[in-house]
């Protein structure tokens, strides 16, 4: 063979070292073969072959999971996407909140998932695995082979009261993690108010921003201990010894009023003595009732709260009322619910007539909660009306 004339032969490129191994693990990978590092020896010769030490295969990552520590990436089963079905998907559309909960992960399911992805600064790929579902609340239990998601509304989340703006605890983020996309820290404030509210409009119910047995009925939780629904009507009187019994509104049933200023107020309610209550505009002179049956456990006059009655109901906590133009119990004195206690008016340090309310620990006179009342039509947020179903 007549050799070509060195001015016409091909000049290697910096490629051409390189190519072989290239090629080598196309052909290797083509093969179902793991990939291998090339194992480069001191003192070779640039462009010699490099040798290759062999290496495991990785372990089996379900395609599109997010990565992170091997005891909190789930299950192939657990990964969700488009296409995917099932009481698992029912579960993330529950927490997601503003999609419909039907199993099916279709196009909405997934543009929500996009969304809740960027609100939480996650890669918005659609791809439900470990990060995402640590954002909405943690990774679903499974049962005891570890194969079967849980059914719908079983072990998403319990519900044990009515819940609305200003109240806190274990209850609240049982919520939060529900609705999903909220930081779950126990608190009811305006994000998870208007989170509530949203998810009511999508399930076609009243978006009062209460979370009553409907409400938990929709999110897929349980109930512990027979929660009171803000959704029936008339209800029964309650005993003293029962703390289950509903609260009610301090005032004439079907009469409504308007909230001047709820719990966690600009103007005042921002303190540990009464950032838990809520002011309604009742004139001066109207008769004030018993929101619970309990015992009385003090009245008369206190600097800032003017005239005052406190009543100790079965919860352990004092109803507190304040500003008021007079009163008609005193300390001791068993009351029922319904029952008339006082009148409302503008004593203390109070800029007109109004009748401040709330639940207080009884020893301390410390803001312990908004009263749990059984009224629909109010979240108790400054403007909305209350309309009372006592006595």
């Amino acid at each position: 063979m007549v050799a070509e004339p060195r001015h016409q032969r091909r000049r290697p490129g910096w490629g051409d070292a390189v190519r072989p191994l290239v090629h080598s693990r196309r052909t290797r990978a083509a093969a179902g073969c793991a990939a291998t590092l090339p194992a480069v020896v001191a003192g070779s010769a640039l462009g010699a072959a490099p040798a290759e030490a062999a290496a495991p295969a990785p372990a089996a990552v379900p395609s599109g999971a997010h990565v992170q520590a091997a005891s909190a990436v789930p299950t192939a089963a657990q990964v969700l996407r488009y296409g995917s079905s099932g009481s698992l998907v029912k579960v993330l559309q529950q927490r997601l909140g503003t999609v419909s909960v039907d199993g099916q992960f279709g196009a909405k399911t997934a543009a929500a998932v996009k969304a809740f992805q960027r609100s939480h600064k996650l890669v918005a790929d659609g791809v439900v695995g470990a990060l995402t579902w640590k954002a909405l609340g943690g990774l679903p239990g499974t049962s005891t082979s570890g194969s079967t998601p849980p059914a719908s509304g079983t072990a998403s989340c319990t519900a044990s009261a009515t819940l609305r703006y200003g109240a806190s605890g274990a209850a609240v983020k049982s919520l939060q993690k529900a609705l999903g996309g909220l930081v779950v820290d126990g608190q009811f404030g305006a994000k998870t108010l208007a989170a509530v509210k949203k998810f009511q409009s999508a399930k076609k119910l009243p978006a009062t921003g209460t979370v009553d047995a409907a409400t938990w009925k929709a999110l897929g939780c349980t109930t512990t201990s027979g929660g009171t629904s803000a959704t029936g009507g008339g209800g029964t009187g309650d005993a003293p010894a029962d703390p289950d019994s509903p609260y009610r509104l301090p005032w004439k049933a079907g009469v409504s009023y308007r909230v001047s200023q709820g719990a966690h107020g600009s103007f005042s309610h921002n303190g540990v003595y009464d950032q838990y209550a809520v002011d309604f505009a009742l004139p001066s002179g109207t008769q004030v009732l018993a929101s619970r049956a309990g015992v009385v456990k003090g009245s008369g006059w206190i600097s800032g709260g003017g005239n005052y009655v406190l009543i100790q109901d079965a919860s352990g906590l004092c109803q507190e009322y304040f500003h008021l133009s007079s009163y008609s119990v005193r300390a001791g004195q068993q009351v029922a619910q319904g029952a008339p206690i006082a009148r409302s008016g503008s004593t203390g340090h109070s800029t007109g007539p109004h009748l401040h309310f709330q639940m207080v620990n009884c020893s301390t006179w410390k803001a312990a909660s908004v009263v749990d009342t059984y009224e629909e039509g109010t979240s108790y947020v400054a403007g909305e009306w209350a309309t009372s179903r006592n006595g």
